[in-house]
């Protein structure tokens, strides 16, 4: 059947269902980020639980504490429970800002050892993350620093394309691996978060995402699957702090103009809040190692090395790093995702 459709329709009609995706994704997003509901624990209220009712800290450590989380606070009811300030709210509380709010009007010995045991999970949430950071810190520059101290015995050699296939059909890849995604293997995950847990959903999901488009890249690549192929490190660990630089100027420049601190829209981000020690683990592997793996794969691998040797390196370059900003359907963070993009494409190249 889709022999007989010219590819040309065939590629129109890829092209106007992604846009539909799009549209849709973006819109579920910034309805999800808008839910009074959401469950999960905001960076600024761990910040001021640990301000006001860890154990163990010296009144400038709660001072410190409590600028941070009124600093990086942009809703002024949450604001005013932080400073400690008895007002009629505008908007609903949630989580545990409420039952901060509750316990300035009535303190009593249970609530608060319920703030003291959540102040206490807040501890271990951000040491976890601390530590986690300051690995992947201490590696990336570990590896920036590697160039000048040794020279590599092969040098980094040109990256060959997977595909030598016109732009149209790379694409056409593309469009057609993110509507299955979205509309099939979406629908099918959407069924399956009603009878399973959010985190066993979310991997059997991206398990699934991406076994279809290892097997699409797999059948349509020309067969230039050389992961060994000689590279330098160093250019890893500089790309690492050339992705905060960018980021942070994106962020705030958005900050200057629209007058509002950049917010993320990512469901992943409520699922961490709420995972226990292990369950951050098992997130910080797909996120960290598995999602971006193939993500290189097709953005980097796909996209941005087959395109460029018919567009050129920066046309592919935009091209590749718009798709990648725009399927992640996170709008705040859009501009800083395209930037990041044309870090990574800078990298491979």
């Amino acid at each position: 059947m889709l022999r007989r459709i010219p590819f040309e329709v065939f590629f129109l009609w890829l092209c106007i269902v992604f846009l539909v995706g799009v549209g849709l994704r973006f819109h579920y997003a910034q309805a999800n980020l808008e839910r009074p509901d959401q469950p999960g624990m905001l960076l600024p209220e761990r910040l001021a639980l640990l301000s006001k009712f860890a154990p163990d800290l010296t009144p400038d450590m709660r001072e410190q504490l409590l600028g941070a989380a009124l600093l990086a606070e942009d809703d002024p009811d949450r604001k005013a429970v932080y400073e400690g300030r008895l007002e009629e709210p505008k908007s609903d509380l949630r989580g545990e800002t409420r039952v901060m709010a509750e316990y300035l009007r009535t303190p009593t010995p249970e609530k608060k050892r319920e703030l003291e045991s959540a102040a206490q999970k807040a501890s271990e949430r951000l040491t976890l993350c601390a530590a986690m950071f300051g690995a992947v810190f201490f590696c990336a520059a570990l590896w920036s620093l590697l160039g000048f101290f040794r020279k590599d015995a092969t040098p980094p050699t040109e990256p060959e394309p997977m595909s030598s296939a016109k732009p149209q059909k790379q694409l056409a890849l593309f469009l057609g691996w993110d509507v299955l995604n979205l509309f099939v293997v979406g629908t099918v995950m959407a069924l399956a978060t009603e009878n399973l847990p959010p985190l066993v959903s979310l991997l059997l999901g991206q398990l699934v995402a991406y076994g279809v488009l290892f097997a699409m890249l797999y059948r349509a690549s020309s067969g230039a699957w050389n992961f060994s192929r000689a590279f330098s490190i160093t250019w890893v660990g500089r790309g690492y702090f050339l992705c905060y630089l960018c980021v942070f100027l994106v962020n705030a420049l958005i900050a200057a103009v629209t007058a509002k601190q950049p917010t993320s829209s990512n469901p992943l981000v409520g699922i961490f809040l709420e995972a226990s020690a292990w369950q951050v683990g098992l997130l910080a592997t797909l996120v960290v190692l598995v999602g971006p793996f193939f993500e290189e794969l097709l953005f980097r691998g796909w996209l941005f090395g087959g395109l460029r040797q018919h567009w050129g390196d920066a046309r592919a370059l935009l091209v590749s790093s718009a798709l990648f900003a725009i399927i992640h359907a996170d709008l705040w963070a859009t501009p800083a995702l395209f930037v990041l993009g044309l870090v990574f494409g800078a990298v491979y190249r």
